[in-house]
């Protein structure tokens, strides 16, 4: 297992149990992703967190629209959003960012590969 999964299966922090670890090989690269539900006094406002990485070449995608928000922080890749609200943008988010409860879907853009880790909230808990 990559030494990013670790990130969940520390004990006594924020993180309850693992109830998710998917390695998935595509004709694009492989991709990892483990999730993990929050500590019973978070529950209320996180509904998990997860953490995706992968080696994958140069990619768009869409991300379309649901019914949650995802606080996401970038530890490896360049990401950029192309297109927000059927619109053109050119909006560099290498660091992190914030997804969801969008009208339509977003237009991304990952090089470099990609490594996640994500607090997926509760549309009331963000």
């Amino acid at each position: 297992m990559h030494v990013a999964g670790n990130l969940f299966r520390t004990h006594g922090h924020t993180f309850s149990r693992v109830c998710r670890d998917l390695s998935v090989d595509t004709p694009i690269g492989r991709w990892h992703q483990i999730e993990a539900q929050p500590a019973p006094d978070m529950a209320g406002v996180v509904e998990c967190y997860w953490e995706g990485w992968g080696d994958i070449p140069p990619l768009k995608e869409k991300i379309m629209p649901r019914t949650n928000i995802e606080l996401m922080f970038n530890l490896r890749g360049r990401h950029s959003v192309l297109e927000l609200d059927g619109k053109p943008l050119a909006s560099k988010h290498d660091g992190g960012w914030l997804s969801g409860l969008q009208r339509r879907y977003i237009l991304i853009e990952t090089l470099d590969g990609s490594h996640f880790v994500v607090a997926r909230l509760r549309p009331w808990g963000a």
